[in-house]
């Protein structure tokens, strides 16, 4: 742990929790740390982390706690779960900047000495804030995070971070629970494929909505055909990958049991029982053809590109976390 980097507290904070933003000199990646109300364990000594890639037109951790279309701290708040989000900036991506780079804790071990540096960050935070002066009294060693459970998402562009910090978790691979993507499956989805398959049982949950339709150059379909298959084409539920979740982002998609059934499933019903299903039962058929697969999706309420993230984030938290 590296404890001359600090982080501290940001008192115009009004979203509930503690914002944490970055100082000084030394950190891999600038970073925001919100700690929700039921952010902490009893102990004080494990930590629930939840590593955030955002997308372009991002232009520092301020900005995409307080400002961006997400309200990533709100759905984190509202989940009501003991977890940390942190966030490194990645740089900003518009028409006067270029500096973004989803792959910033790629390489080497470079997401594992990452949460390190702000595990330590946030361990001498707890200790200044909630300590201070008391240590000598109280004796014992300075509290010290430890990471026990890691869960790491994208949106948008930050699809290609879940996939470059994942190859750079070091010592903490096993601590990886699972990977959630929010409208991010931009490029081959043959590429999105051998990566899913080659993660070995880690749930992978994906939903898509508006901004990745393959004129956005992402190919949802060729990963979803690899997955599943078509009505045309399907592929056997025993050569399935079954740790790999796609669902269109609809209304509905909020919940697992209805988000995440399989095509077959759908249509083998006498009838719908809700709206997602309709939906499924109207645009299914279509998956081989793209064109109007999309075009019918959209027609039938897509959600737009960040709603994905500021509608379904906190359903994914409550679901996935004890």
């Amino acid at each position: 742990m590296m404890s001359k980097l600090v982080l501290v507290e940001d008192k115009a904070n009004k979203f509930g929790g503690t914002v944490l933003f970055s100082k000084g000199n030394g950190w891999i990646r600038p970073t925001g740390v919100f700690v929700p109300d039921a952010g902490f364990t009893d102990s004080h000594e494990v930590a629930t982390v939840l590593l955030w890639f955002h997308g372009h037109r991002v232009k520092d951790a301020p900005y995409l706690f307080y400002q961006e279309a997400t309200h990533l701290l709100q759905a984190v708040n509202e989940s009501k779960k003991d977890i940390i989000l942190v966030a490194p900036e990645l740089g900003l991506r518009d028409k006067t900047h270029d500096e973004y780079n989803a792959s910033a804790l790629g390489g080497g071990k470079r997401t594992e000495q990452y949460l390190d540096q702000v595990l330590g960050a946030v361990s001498d935070w707890y200790e200044r804030t909630f300590i201070a002066g008391e240590r000598a009294q109280m004796g014992g060693e300075p509290t010290k995070f430890q990471l026990a459970n890691l869960y790491i998402a994208g949106h948008s562009g930050g699809g290609t971070g879940i996939i470059s910090s994942v190859a750079a978790l070091g010592g903490y691979k096993d601590r990886l629970r699972e990977c959630w993507g929010f409208d991010c499956l931009y490029g081959n989805g043959q590429t999105w494929y051998e990566w899913a398959k080659a993660r070995t049982g880690i749930p992978l949950y994906f939903y898509y909505g508006k901004g990745t339709k393959p004129s956005d150059n992402a190919d949802v379909l060729g990963f979803w055909k690899r997955v599943y298959g078509t009505p045309k084409s399907p592929i056997p539920l025993a050569g399935r990958l079954r740790s790999v979740f796609l669902a269109p982002a609809l209304p509905g998609t909020e919940l697992d049991m209805v988000a995440f059934q399989s095509t077959d499933d759908i249509l083998a019903k006498a009838k719908a029982v809700d709206r997602y299903e309709e939906v499924r039962r109207k645009v299914d058929p279509l998956l081989d053809k793209s064109d109007a697969y999309w075009s019918a999706l959209v027609k039938e309420g897509l959600k737009e590109h960040y709603p994905v993230v500021s509608e379904l984030l906190c359903p994914r938290i409550k679901q996935s976390l004890p």
